[in-house]
């Protein structure tokens, strides 16, 4: 079977061969900028369907860590001088491969980066996760939840807009085949459900990169329990 790169003129081979040129430059000045070496590399993978609210849990870590570069094949879309935000599948194609390039540029530099994924398609995830851990990167896997309805909403006021049967589909696989299956319990970040407002929609994302939330939760429950056992001890042996 020949590869999908094959099958392009060679104008469009050209093209794809600029844009991945100049996004893998944007990649390397981003980090060369930050100072971005870490002893072991880390990714965050956000996993939810279109509308579902990535972007936000996203925000939230490059907030806290300006070092990790995002990996966006929606983005790459704009490039191609034929890019229509209602007609994404023109360049899906090719936006496809100059992503898969810049992201095996990136991942084997070792650099900290972002990457997003519906999940809709587990085999794909199975073997991004895989790829991560071989190249010896700490994993982290983050979930946006929102119910379909909404997504649809969210979907529709989108510039880049996906056709509503496609969204439901995805919402389908998402559900039917849940993408935290393919995760080790130690890579489980955070499930932030972004259609609940204020506190109980907002989960913060952790410094701490090898605990999830229940885990920090266990250590400061394990930590109050020895500083009350210090304190019965310390009382006991005063009588």
């Amino acid at each position: 079977m020949k590869k999908l790169s094959e099958h392009l003129s060679s104008e469009q081979q050209e093209e794809v061969d600029s844009i991945t040129s100049k996004i893998i430059s944007e990649v390397d000045e981003h980090h060369a900028s930050l100072d971005a070496r870490l002893v072991r590399p880390h990714a965050h993978v956000v996993l939810g369907g279109p509308g579902s609210g990535k972007s936000t849990i996203i925000q939230d870590i490059v907030n806290r860590r300006p070092e990790f570069y995002r990996l966006d094949k929606d983005k790459a879309k704009e490039y191609f001088k034929e890019y229509d935000p209602k007609r994404p599948d023109l360049v899906h194609a090719r936006s496809g491969i100059v992503f898969d390039r810049v992201r095996e540029h990136a991942l084997n530099k070792k650099l900290p980066v972002i990457i997003e994924s519906t999940g809709a398609n587990t085999g794909a995830l199975d073997n991004l996760l895989n790829s991560l851990r071989n190249k010896g990167y700490l994993v982290k896997v983050h979930k946006a939840v929102a119910d379909v309805d909404t997504a649809l909403k969210r979907n529709q006021k989108r510039d880049r807009s996906i056709p509503d049967h496609l969204v439901r589909n995805m919402y389908w696989y998402i559900e039917n085949d849940p993408p935290f299956s393919q995760v080790l319990p130690e890579e489980r970040g955070r499930v932030r459900d972004t259609t609940q407002p204020g506190p109980r929609g907002t989960t913060k994302l952790d410094v701490n990169y090898g605990e999830t939330l229940f885990e920090r939760r266990k250590r400061s429950s394990l930590q109050l329990h020895v500083v009350n056992l210090y304190l019965a001890r310390k009382t006991y042996s005063e009588q």
